[in-house]
């Protein structure tokens, strides 16, 4: 029976990406109700990325 493949070893935090926030221009309450949810989303994924770097380096020797 053949040996299982190595599994990849990963050295080193995550690659980083800046946070971007998208471009809005709201003309009425409906268009900045998008604008606010499209903002909280975008927050949200650079909470996200936050959090994998910070356990990442919580788990560092």
């Amino acid at each position: 029976m053949p040996s299982p493949a190595p599994l990849p070893t990963v050295s080193g935090c995550p690659a980083v990406a800046r946070c971007t926030l998208s471009a809005s221009q709201p003309q009425n309450n409906g268009d900045l109700q998008a604008a606010l949810d499209a903002a909280e989303a975008d927050w949200a994924r650079c909470a996200a990325q936050v959090d994998i770097i910070a356990d990442h380096q919580e788990r560092a020797p």
